[in-house]
């Protein structure tokens, strides 16, 4: 079987871009060596699941014509990885985000979504189509319903944290934590982002100089967003002194927001 030639591009990108997003997962586990936080190992979990997506992405562009019942699963795997990292993401952010909410809410979110992972993964939950430039080399897409349920699945997390991080840093006037929070809406806006463009990729599937461009940049905003992601929560110390020595000493900070730097 013919390779697409947008497949195996997409395939080195998708892997590179993994590459990196690696380096950002080091990075937390690294800090949670030194602090041994709980909220510190669900921030690497949810990005070593981002991670996992990623790849597990990459094994479908490059393998699909030569396997397709691996890439079948890595197919299911690529969004078992997105909900694993959602949960992982609401229980880092617990604390900080969603300090009134029960309980029971976190439990009841996690078993829907292994629940919802296990129905995808055992039933036949993906589409398989052909690439624009080589229509015999499959294309594969989760089921439109299993996407539809993870836009629902994903708002309590991914917008719940971009509007109360953009509340609250509307409400301090501490320069760190204000940067923080920039950062932090910055990575939420990003993961938003992913979806919207990887959306717009299968709308163009006619066109392949538009499918191209999207498919391509669906693979950004993760890589942007796990840095982000680090910088916002973890708040490196070159980053701390640039901060400082750019906007000078602040008001004194929300102990609220203290808390969402680990370092």
């Amino acid at each position: 079987m013919a390779q697409s030639t947008i497949a195996t591009i997409a395939g080195i990108l998708s892997s590179a871009i993994g590459c990196l997003i690696l380096i950002v997962c080091l990075l937390f586990v690294v800090r949670y060596k030194r602090r041994k936080a709980r909220s510190i190992l669900y921030l690497a979990l949810s990005t070593f699941s981002w991670l996992g997506a990623t790849w597990s992405a990459t094994v479908i562009y490059l393998l699909a014509g030569w396997n397709l019942q691996v890439a079948i699963i890595s197919q299911k795997l690529v969004y078992s990885f997105v909900f694993t990292g959602t949960i992982c993401t609401l229980f880092f952010a617990r604390d900080i985000f969603y300090e009134k909410a029960r309980k029971t809410f976190f439990q009841a979110y996690m078993i829907i979504g292994v629940v919802i992972i296990t129905i995808m993964l055992v039933l036949d939950s993906v589409d398989i189509q052909g690439f624009p430039d080589e229509p015999s080399y499959p294309l594969l897409t989760i089921a439109i319903e299993y996407s539809l349920i993870l836009v629902v699945f994903i708002i309590p997390v991914v917008l719940g944290i971009l509007i109360v991080a953009l509340r609250l840093r509307a409400r301090t006037s501490d320069n760190m934590s204000r940067a923080g929070l920039e950062l932090i809406a910055g990575g939420q806006f990003s993961i938003l982002l992913t979806f919207v463009v990887d959306t717009l990729a299968t709308f163009f599937i006619g066109d392949i100089i538009l499918y191209q461009v999207f498919l391509y940049a669906t693979w950004m905003p993760p890589l942007v967003g796990a840095f982000l992601y680090y910088l916002g929560w973890i708040m490196p110390d070159w980053l701390k002194k640039r901060i400082e020595n750019r906007k000078g000493p602040g008001a004194p900070k929300d102990k609220k927001m203290e808390a969402q730097n680990f370092s």
